[in-house]
């Protein structure tokens, strides 16, 4: 499915779930924002690393495997209570730790390494206790311990996945997640449409293949597919690449890249909803409608917003990427029309992506309730 297909697809989701996207709101936002507020923060994907790569190789390795873990949103509260940080900072300290385990080898990510992942070992990196302590039920005095710890569900997804994966490799004799990256690369270089056949050998991997399907369409939310071919994008600034991304580079220069929809995860769509842009008056899901995505009072960060089921948060989050489509087309026409805002001619979904995600870590709204899902390892 071409990219802008996508973005159609998930716009007709929305649309049949009740859930709107208010045009109005979306001017009224980009009437607000000023260039001095996005531009900081247009980039702020987490993708630096305090690290010297031994080679490109590596950094793609370390950066695919990034993206294969870039997930367990709907456990936030469950991680900030562990380790006084969120998913995302606690998945980098996963895949900081593991390459850093061998001295900073490559080997340490490799396919055989992620096969053999355990929730233990990432609950050690996280230095998280694997068994949780209680009063015995019947003798006074006597603590009892259960096995699995307070992140044994998002460990036990996540090792599970380094599993699945380094299986998925090994079976077809890939050394690691990196070079499975870099032939994909290769091959889409050599195509028509390299971002589709990109997406496409990454999706084969089952942690990244972020679909369902609704009324009979296939939707693609590809939220860490997505984020992961805009890192390689990045990486293409390089003077000096492999092969693989030297031709990547090369199919670039005669084709302009096309441009992502955003990587949709809670963050987006909450913030979405905290600006109004999205609205659930005439949502099908009862938890949408009843939801208040607004700052608690006294800044509360751990009050859980509405969990959905595996559905439900598909088709918002299908609406959060439309809807974020609309934005960056409201964006150019004002751009269009009105001087002062020409610097909006730019904006990008990926953009618009960074700014909302680093706005949402601000005091002010890291207390605004969070959409949930729990069991997923997509987003």
């Amino acid at each position: 499915m071409a990219l802008h297909d996508v973005r159609a697809v998930c716009a007709d989701v929305a649309q049949d779930a009740g859930i709107r996207v208010d045009e109005e709101r979306i001017r009224a936002f980009l009437q607000s924002l000023t260039q001095d507020a996005f531009e900081p923060r247009k980039t702020q994907h987490g993708l630096r690393f305090p690290l010297a790569f031994a080679s490109v190789e590596d950094e793609v390795n370390l950066v695919a495997v990034l993206a294969l873990l870039n997930a367990f949103s709907g456990y936030r509260i469950d991680f900030h209570k562990a380790t006084g940080h969120g998913a995302y900072d606690n998945v980098r300290r996963m895949i900081l730790g593991l390459y850093l385990s061998v001295d900073g080898d490559a080997a340490s990510l490799s396919a055989e390494s992620l096969a053999h992942v355990t929730p233990a070992m990432l609950a050690q990196l996280l230095g998280v206790p694997t068994h949780t302590e209680a009063p015995h039920p019947t003798l006074p005095m006597v603590t009892v311990g259960t096995q699995g710890g307070p992140l044994k569900e998002p460990l036990e997804l996540a090792a599970s996945m380094c599993r699945d994966t380094g299986a998925f490799l090994l079976k077809r004799h890939i050394p690691s997640l990196g070079a499975y990256v870099l032939q994909a690369c290769e091959a889409a270089a050599a195509t028509d449409d390299a971002d589709a056949a990109f997406l496409a050998a990454l999706t084969e991997v089952p942690a990244f293949d972020d679909t369902f399907v609704d009324r009979g369409r296939r939707v693609h939310l590809w939220k860490k597919a997505y984020f992961l071919l805009h890192a390689v994008r990045g990486l293409l600034e390089r003077s000096a690449l492999p092969a693989a991304l030297a031709h990547l580079r090369t199919y670039y220069a005669g084709h302009a890249p096309a441009p992502l929809p955003m990587f949709v995860d809670n963050v987006v769509p909450t913030m979405l909803a905290t600006l109004r842009i999205l609205s659930f008056a005439d949502c099908t899901e009862p938890a949408l409608r009843d939801w208040k995505p607004e700052p608690q009072e006294g800044g509360a960060s751990d009050v859980q917003g509405p969990c959905l089921s595996r559905d439900a948060a598909y088709r918002v989050r299908a609406a959060a990427l439309a809807a974020g489509a609309q934005v960056v087309e409201v964006a150019h026409d004002m751009a269009r029309a009105s001087p002062d805002k020409a610097w909006l001619a730019t904006m990008t979904e990926e953009q618009l992506d960074a700014y909302l995600w680093s706005r949402a870590k601000d005091p002010d709204l890291r207390c605004v309730p969070r959409l949930c899902e729990r069991g997923t390892a997509m987003y």
